[in-house]
């Protein structure tokens, strides 16, 4: 857990291979990637045609077309509104209060690229763009497994944080977030995977 205004720093192990979600616990041996499913589709559309830049056949695997769009965004052109998320409102309303108050606010992560992209993006958002400087981040290690677990919760409890923000994990996390209303912690949860049923 890193101190408010801190990055929690993670080291990235050695040896990992590929799985399908690009994890590296289990899966597609890094050095016997072309030999794995989907990773041989890859392989076979970057070698498809030597004509095409190596960016448009990144390109391809990946299927996005407007080469220009996707390498040239602009605010005005994919800007969705945010409140189109579900209870949007709440969330907002949970940090204002929160930061009034001036309580701790964790940013819990993963540590995939999406994880540490997203959770350094909400926490920049935060202590920069709005100045709020008691707010940390906090991301597992491979050892401790994908999302937030309740020793993690335990941990934040300890360090004082009232309100914690998932990002790329806690979607799956009910139990987790049971226990963490039963310690008085306030859990928002931002997350692109797909809820259980």
């Amino acid at each position: 857990l890193s101190q408010p205004g801190h990055i929690f720093p993670i080291m990235a192990q050695p040896g990992g291979v590929l799985t399908r979600a690009g994890h590296t616990e289990a899966g597609c041996d890094l050095a016997r990637l072309a030999e794995c499913e989907p990773a041989a589709a890859i392989v076979e559309i970057l070698n498809d045609d030597v004509n095409l830049s190596l960016i448009d056949r990144l390109l391809a695997i990946r299927n996005i077309s407007d080469k220009e769009k996707f390498l040239n965004p602009t605010w005005s052109k994919s800007w969705y509104d945010p409140f189109l998320l579900d209870t949007m409102d709440k969330a907002v309303d949970k940090i204002v209060q929160v930061m009034k108050n001036n309580e701790r606010i964790v940013v819990f992560g993963d540590y995939d690229v999406d994880g540490v992209t997203s959770t350094y993006v909400v926490f920049y958002f935060l202590y920069k763009f709005l100045g709020y400087k008691n707010v940390s981040i906090r991301l597992p290690s491979r050892q401790d497994g994908y999302g937030i677990r309740n020793f993690h919760l335990d941990e934040l409890k300890e360090k004082d944080v009232s309100l914690v923000i998932t990002v790329d994990n806690g979607i799956t996390a009910i139990q987790e977030i049971e226990y963490a209303k039963q310690l008085g912690l306030d859990v928002i949860i931002t997350d692109h995977h797909t809820p259980l049923e």
